[in-house]
C-alpha cells in the first residue's frame, strides 16, 4: 500500500513504499508432515544414541572383566612367588638342617672311633704290663737260673750296649 502526499502535507515529495509481508498461508498438512520428519529423525538419533550407550556398557562392562582377569592372574602370580619364597627358605632351612645333623652324626661317629680308640688303647696298655710283668719274671727266674749270664731284654740293647762300653772302655 503506498502513502497518500496529500495526507502528509508533502506534496511534491518523494513517497516511501512500505512494504508489508503477509505470512504465507499456513498449510497444516504441510507442517504436519515435517512435525513428523523432524520426530522421526530425532527418534532415529535417540535409537542410535541409546545403541551407541549400550555398545559403551557393553565394552565397558568387557574392559572391566578384562582388567580383573589381569588384575586376578596377577595376584595369583604374586601369592605363587610368595609361596615359592616359602619353599625355597623352607628348603635352604632343611638344608641347614640336614648339615647340622650330618656334623652332629660326625661328631658322633668321632666320639664312637674315639671310644674304640681308647678302648684299644687301655687293652694295648694291660697287654703291655701283663707282657712287662711276664719279662719281669721270665729275667728273674733267667738271673736264679744263671747269676752270671748277661741278660739282655728287647728295649734294652741300648743301655746295655753303653754298659759294656764303660766297663770295657
Amino acid at each position: 500500500a503506498a502513502a497518500d502526499p496529500e495526507a502528509t502535507g508533502d506534496a511534491g515529495a518523494e513517497v516511501e513504499e512500505v512494504v508489508v509481508e503477509t505470512p504465507a498461508p499456513v498449510d497444516p498438512q504441510a507442517m504436519f508432515k515435517e512435525a513428523m520428519e523432524k520426530k522421526s529423525e530425532a527418534m532415529q538419533t535417540e535409537k542410535e544414541a541409546e545403541e551407541l550407550k549400550k555398545r559403551a556398557l557393553v565394552m565397558q562392562e568387557s574392559a572391566v572383566m578384562m582388567i580383573d582377569r589381569g588384575w586376578k592372574k596377577h595376584k595369583i602370580a604374586e601369592e605363587r612367588l610368595l609361596v615359592e619364597d616359602k619353599r625355597e627358605k623352607h628348603a635352604d632351612a632343611m638344608l641347614e638342617l640336614a648339615k647340622k645333623i650330618d656334623r652332629v652324626g660326625r661328631a658322633e661317629k668321632a666320639a664312637t672311633y674315639a671310644e674304640k680308640l681308647k678302648g684299644i688303647a687301655e687293652q694295648f696298655t694291660k697287654d703291655a704290663e701283663t707282657k712287662g710283668a711276664d719279662a719281669d719274671l721270665f729275667k728273674a727266674e733267667a738271673e736264679e737260673a744263671d747269676p752270671d749270664a748277661t741278660l739282655i731284654m728287647p728295649g734294652e740293647e741300648e743301655e746295655a750296649a753303653e754298659a759294656a762300653a764303660a766297663e770295657g772302655g
